[in-house]
């Protein structure tokens, strides 16, 4: 007697896959196998040799099955999310005007700073004539942003403070802070935004400003700007060691019953002890310059924002850079198993970005 061999179903998702003989075996069914082991989420679409299928259509024929989130452009049409990243040139706010509400979980960028550096286009945000052009300038891209981050969606933004050049532009005395990165965060609140925290860049290794009449500036601010009062925050992604070694306390020393630190113990219970795997992140984080090698200048090391990635968007999600640049967010959402969306005004940036993002996905497969 002579078996028939099966034909081949290779099942793909993001960076996974998996080949399944073929028998009399649906998509949905191929999906339910699939689904733990190569984490696809239930929103996932099937498409067989490129084409949108049915759940319930059985190839027999085999071919190549991926799972693709519809995260899309207005109308419907798909962005190729069964990649682990894509990259738009253009304009920030034309391009974020074209992508579905609610299509990405959580954005981390950081925008041109005000008069500071040239990238070539009259066009572009920094370039504006005074500090309150360039602030609702910014406004106007994170009102997109708000749109199309989910409802407990988070954008955190990197913006360091500057020192005013001119009263006429900054609108304060030269030599003064110009307190950028406050009246950002404040023209946001004012436009919608949750101000959920502020963070410090602390900087160990950058070189000194050469002030002479004050202390030399080694920080910046990370503000963390939430669309709604309840945005998804996953701590246990985030906790660090304790400093010292934690002791129990009686419980009248925390005033909830479930505290984030230290967990949750019967109500009966007259102690309450350690969270195992150690405490909240706090807001002050120590991250050398690190040195990129590539044309653009204005780069973040991906260390720095990889606990921003894990703890506002879930694996396989979506993290969204509007300022990409050479994508230092998608380095570090890669590293982090998730995907990424990034927007440049510069197709060179763009191609020197796709460059090292492919480059990070060779060293993880």
């Amino acid at each position: 007697m002579i078996m028939k061999t099966p034909n081949v179903l290779s099942v793909t998702y993001w960076m996974y896959e998996a080949v399944l003989p073929c028998y009399d075996i649906s998509v949905k069914e191929c999906y339910e196998g699939c689904r733990q082991m190569m984490g696809i989420p239930p929103e996932a679409q099937p498409y067989l040799n490129g084409h949108l299928c049915d759940w319930n259509h059985i190839p027999l024929s085999g071919g190549r099955l991926e799972f693709v989130v519809p995260c899309g452009r207005k109308g419907g049409e798909p962005l190729p999310h069964n990649t682990p990243f894509s990259l738009f040139t253009g304009d920030s706010l034309d391009v974020l005007s074209q992508f579905d509400d609610g299509s990405v979980d959580c954005c981390v960028t950081s925008p041109p700073y005000f008069n500071l550096r040239r990238y070539g286009n009259l066009q572009e945000i920094g370039k504006e004539e005074t500090l309150a052009e360039y602030i609702q300038n910014l406004v106007r891209v994170f009102r997109e942003v708000k749109r199309v981050i989910r409802d407990d969606g988070t954008c955190w933004i990197v913006i360091g403070d500057q020192y005013s050049r001119s009263l006429k532009s900054a609108g304060v005395l030269k030599g003064n802070l110009m307190q950028l990165p406050d009246r950002l965060a404040m023209a946001l609140v004012a436009d919608g935004w949750n101000y959920r925290q502020e963070n410090i860049w602390d900087k160990p290794n950058r070189h000194p400003d050469g002030a002479r009449c004050r202390p030399s500036s080694c920080t910046e601010k990370i503000l963390m700007m939430t669309k709604s009062s309840k945005n998804y925050y996953d701590i246990d992604s985030v906790r660090v060691p304790y400093v010292t070694n934690p002791r129990v306390k009686k419980r009248s020393d925390y005033s909830t019953y479930d505290h984030p630190e230290i967990g949750s113990n019967s109500i009966g219970s007259k102690l309450v002890y350690p969270h195992p795997d150690g405490k909240n992140i706090r807001n002050v984080w120590r991250v050398n310059v690190g040195h990129y090698a590539g044309s653009h200048k204005a780069t973040f090391p991906p260390e720095l924002i990889e606990p921003c990635i894990r703890c506002s968007a879930p694996r396989n999600g979506i993290v969204l850079d509007c300022f990409s640049g050479a994508a230092s967010t998608g380095v570090a959402a890669l590293n982090n198993g998730r995907r990424y969306v990034g927007i440049d005004l510069y197709e060179e940036y763009n191609k020197e970005a796709e460059r090292r993002l492919r480059d990070v996905l060779r060293g993880l497969i």
